[in-house]
């Protein structure tokens, strides 16, 4: 399952003989596979793929962050007071 997001009453032709039609929300929900095809190539001019096949958007582009590289200790100077 698919899951994506446009404008609102969004409509893309994702075969010569079928269109697809997105609601007042801008959202949109497929299993078929041929329909989930044709809307990733429009990704993302067009519109947003939220979720595909139970993996988000946000989790797919997420990386790991880099932990800060550790600064070695420095010798002090004497304060000469």
């Amino acid at each position: 399952m698919a899951k994506y997001t446009a404008s609102p009453f969004y409509q893309a032709l994702v075969s010569p003989e079928k269109s697809v039609q997105f609601d007042f929300f801008g959202s949109y929900e497929t299993t078929d596979e041929g329909e989930i095809e044709a809307l990733n190539k429009l990704c993302p001019t067009y519109i947003k793929c939220i979720d595909v096949g139970g993996v988000k958007e946000s989790e797919k582009n997420e990386t790991k962050p880099e932990e800060p590289a550790q600064k070695t200790p420095t010798k002090r100077k004497p304060s000469g007071k």
